[in-house]
């Protein structure tokens, strides 16, 4: 049975754009492959299976569910969970060998109950700036406290987010670095200075000389970056496709779509595609976006429904039912120019790509 609606994700695109942010950063930093969210809606499993292969050190996910996912698949990389656990979660996070981004003394003591007197490590989480997720100096006592009524659980590195890392304006990450940089030298829950980590994927192209213990690059892998001089080098991994399910020619003047928000200015051929907002094309892409039907571009015309999109498919006279038509890239918009429309970013386009949405990997 055919697909009405896919997504193609390049293997190779996966692989190219891990080798461009790793020959940027300096040898000693591993690259931590951020897989949350499904990989950014180009499918965990099978994405961080071409990270692990390339040699990738870590992956990193948002929940226990998550990693527990990709154990299962046979992964074999470290697992960092960023996203925090409930006390529920310890031993699942033991038993399968996930490493807990950790910011609240009572997230030690549940791992210190559940260890029965295992040993584990965990990523200290410190706020430097962002003001959601970290430890703060006010919170800093009581989590040393925690840490040490708990010798089993151990602070393998601290680390922290930047929350400006795509701005124009470096300072905000420069205060970030330094101020994690200097808790890190304090020693408030270490012995000795622990490995650190801060880049993410618009700091490790920015800033790769700072290093750290590892650079957590998630959506520089699947093609995308703020920045025009690397956004030229990468190469976005997924592209969308759908059917055509209708072609007919509508007089001047006659409405389209719910609201008839568009009328026909003249006789025009229109084609209604197989995909709509239920599947996250969303209906902010009307007008603007433009999708790539029979080599020719063809302007999104009317609102976009649940599961259907209509088109100006007046440049593809030869067009027939079943034909494919090209929604994100290939000649449609990427990611990046669909977020233009619905004044948004890019990770919100990919990662609203629904589950209803066929994932097909091509090398």
């Amino acid at each position: 049975m055919k697909s009405r609606n896919w997504v193609e994700i390049s293997r190779g695109a996966l692989r190219r754009n891990l080798a461009y942010v790793r020959q940027l950063l300096p040898p000693a930093t591993a690259i931590c492959a951020v897989v949350k969210a499904d990989a950014y809606g180009h499918g965990a499993v099978a994405c961080a299976e071409v990270f692990a292969a390339a040699g990738v050190e870590w992956l990193a996910v948002t929940s226990v569910e998550e990693g527990v996912k990709l154990r299962h698949a046979g992964l074999q990389p470290r697992i960092l969970v960023l996203g925090g656990f409930e006390a529920e979660d310890a031993a699942d996070l033991l038993q399968h060998h996930l490493t807990p981004a950790v910011w609240d003394a009572a997230q030690v003591r549940w791992l210190g109950a559940a260890m029965n007197g295992h040993r584990a490590g965990i990523h200290l989480k410190l706020e430097t700036g962002m003001g959601r997720l970290g430890v703060t100096a006010a919170q800093e006592a009581e989590v040393a406290a925690a840490l040490h009524a708990a010798p089993g659980v151990q602070v393998e590195a601290v680390f922290s987010h930047l929350a400006s890392a795509d701005s124009p304006d470096g300072h905000p990450s420069e205060q970030q670095h330094e101020r994690l940089l200097a808790e890190a030298a304090a020693h408030h829950f270490t012995a000795t200075s622990p490995a650190w980590h801060l880049l993410n994927s618009e700091a490790a192209l920015r800033f790769p000389q700072w290093g750290g213990a590892m650079a957590r690059v998630g959506l520089a892998l699947y093609g995308y970056s703020a920045q025009p001089e690397h956004a030229q080098r990468l190469q976005p991994a997924l592209t969308w496709k759908t059917r055509v399910v209708g072609v007919k020619e509508l007089p001047a003047g006659h409405g389209i779509g719910y609201g008839a928000r568009f009328h026909t200015p003249h006789t025009m051929r229109v084609a209604t595609l197989a995909a709509g907002y239920a599947d996250g094309y969303r209906r902010e892409f009307f007008p603007g976006a433009q999708v790539a039907l029979g080599g020719a571009p063809a302007p999104v015309v009317g609102a976009v429904s649940m599961d259907l999109t209509t088109v100006d498919a007046s440049a593809a006279p030869q067009l027939a039912l079943g034909d494919t038509a090209t929604l994100l890239g290939a000649g449609a918009p990427d990611a990046a120019g669909l977020a233009q429309l619905a004044h948004t970013i890019p990770y919100e386009i990919l990662c609203g790509i629904s589950a209803r949405v066929e994932r097909i990997y091509v090398d």
